[in-house]
């Protein structure tokens, strides 16, 4: 999927945290939504999203590194501890960027 056809969707879905409001679904609806959002309840969604995908990423991490250890392949426990708060640093920038992509557009 081309970035330009990306942004509509994660529109959509930073619409949905919006706590509980409607996804609007005329464009120009959804500029004004985004206008008039506070910016408190929009940090609070980006905290959500954080911790959301942070905690299913390090669930596939440690299910990597236990696959790892069943094909015979020791995998130090402090990798397991260092590789937590990459994944959440990684997310977290990953999360920081689009949002910055969104404002950024006309």
């Amino acid at each position: 999927m081309p970035v330009g056809g990306l942004v509509p969707v994660l529109r959509m879905y930073h619409s949905a945290l919006s706590f509980g409001e409607d996804i609007p679904l005329d464009p120009g609806d959804e500029r004004e939504h985004e206008r008039s959002q506070h910016p408190s309840e929009q940090r609070a969604a980006e905290v959500v999203s954080i911790i959301a995908i942070s905690y299913y990423l390090i669930g596939i991490q440690r299910v990597v590194f236990e696959s790892c250890e069943h094909a015979g392949l020791h995998v130090s426990p402090v990798a397991m501890l260092v590789s937590i708060p990459i994944a959440i640093a990684a997310v977290a920038l990953l999360i920081v960027g689009v949002k910055d992509a969104l404002q950024s557009e006309p």
